[in-house]
């Protein structure tokens, strides 16, 4: 357990929005890192490293990632040519 985190939960500090709502809706189902670790055959060090902002996982992971907890990840051209990602 990580010192003075109830249930030994890691923060939440990736600055990626997608990847934060894939962690806090992994949070509201009760899915936990070592779960998400298993389900998506990685260790429970990488997923860390992704919940702390240490890493970030490639397009093919964070899709895993959320197939894993129920969820989608589309990629859509925004109005100005760049690419927006979101959790749905």
């Amino acid at each position: 357990m990580a010192p003075g985190r109830p249930g030994g939960r890691t923060p939440i500090k990736t600055a990626d929005p997608v990847l934060r709502a894939l962690f806090v809706k992994a949070e509201q189902l009760g899915v936990t890192s070592e779960e998400i670790a298993v389900r998506i055959d990685r260790t429970p060090r990488t997923i860390s490293n992704w919940k702390r902002g240490l890493n970030t996982p490639t397009m093919f992971e964070a899709h895993i990632f959320a197939q894993a907890i129920g969820c989608s990840v589309v990629v859509t051209e925004a109005a100005n040519g760049g690419m927006v990602s979101k959790q749905s």
